[in-house]
């Protein structure tokens, strides 16, 4: 069903809103596509590096069978915000 949910919210050849909050040393992150929720989970672990908990942040793309040679993502309007 969340792979339905994101399908019908995901705008192809148009910008998209891609919303993530995570909280937690072992990360509890839910995601939106255009102000549709399109999961919501709790990982098993800290996976960072050393169990890190700040520094840097990376943006990337998983390219599956979709992905074609010559295929790009671009980026606008980024912004962090710590939580309270």
């Amino acid at each position: 069903q969340a792979t339905a949910a994101w399908v019908k919210a995901w705008k192809r050849d148009d910008w998209n809103a891609v919303r993530v909050r995570m909280t937690g040393e072992v990360p509890h992150v839910t995601v939106w596509f255009n102000d549709v929720q399109i999961s919501d989970f709790q990982d098993t672990a800290n996976s960072a590096i050393g169990g890190a908990t700040e520094g840097p942040i990376a943006i990337q793309v998983h390219g599956g069978a979709r992905w074609v040679p010559g295929g790009f993502w671009r980026w606008r309007n980024i912004g962090i915000k710590e939580l309270p």
